[in-house]
């Protein structure tokens, strides 16, 4: 799944940190799943000598993971990739948006936070959105341009159609208005092989999922009507729209014997469960 992700960069002491640590909580408000990734050109300290971590890669780990009842993290090499930025496998399977502290050199959208005395970005600088000055109001900004930033991002997801057709052929999908069928997952109780079929074969769209025959425009107008930032299903009786981070709910539902869809995700906080005509 390609990530929501946009950086907060600027020279350092322009205030970042700060910026972001109260950036998230206002994310969170709106329902979104926030996930912050610390990109710091000058080097990482927090892994100091004499820390069990330190010891066991000085030792030659490879890679050195903990983790307590509450959290897990992980000391690995980052790959030698100038100007890209890192982001692990699977990392942001459950986040709505993915903030990065720093990254000014990395091909990424980005907000260029300031304050009066600092200089303009270099021009090496790409893709910046805004510059935005610190300040009374600079938070009210900041969030004003990541939300419309991630609204914009969320309308052009890329859409497919799936149709469920049986457990020999499950699955019937659209793209651009033309018509493949998938083969259903193996060991997979259907229909759930036939979703999850189209949604392996291309992770990064928004399906809309409706039984036996295509969703009317009516239905799949109201459905797709519904879509929002995070929302990562829209159920009803008669179809549904699941995003991409669905999929790891998904799968995760089909290891433990889930058949459907509402099954798997019917309860969850970022499922919207449309009932009737409302």
């Amino acid at each position: 799944m390609t990530p929501a992700v946009i950086a907060i960069s600027g020279y350092s002491g322009a205030g970042k940190t700060t910026l972001i640590a109260s950036l998230v909580p206002a994310l969170r408000g709106r329902g979104l799943a926030v996930g912050v990734l610390k990109h710091d050109a000058h080097g990482l300290d927090f892994d100091r000598p004499g820390k069990d971590t330190h010891r066991l890669r000085e030792a030659g780990a490879a890679r050195v993971e903990a983790f307590d009842s509450s959290w897990w993290f992980q000391v690995a090499p980052a790959p030698r990739e100038p100007g890209r930025l890192f982001l692990p496998a699977g990392f942001r399977d459950d986040l709505d948006i993915l903030v990065v502290e720093g990254g000014k050199g990395a091909d990424l959208d980005k907000l260029w936070f300031t304050h009066p005395g600092l200089p303009d970005p270099p021009v090496a600088v790409t893709r910046v959105l805004e510059v935005v000055e610190r300040g009374d109001h600079a938070l009210d900004e900041v969030l004003a341009l990541v939300v419309a930033w991630l609204d914009d991002r969320w309308a052009r997801t890329p859409q497919g159609r799936v149709v469920l057709v049986d457990e020999r052929c499950a699955a019937r999908v659209s793209i651009d208005n033309r018509w493949h069928d998938l083969p259903a997952v193996p060991l997979v109780s259907w229909p759930l092989a036939g979703v999850l079929a189209a949604m392996r074969w291309s992770p990064d769209r928004a399906w809309l999922v409706a039984h036996d025959s295509p969703a009317g425009e009516e239905l799949a107008e109201r459905l797709l009507g519904l879509r929002r930032p995070g929302v990562w299903a829209v159920l009803s009786e008669k179809g549904a729209v699941l995003e991409p981070q669905a999929l790891h709910l998904l799968e995760r539902g089909a290891l433990g014997g889930e058949v459907d869809v509402r099954a798997a995700l019917g309860s969850h906080p970022k499922t919207l469960v449309v009932k009737g005509r409302k």
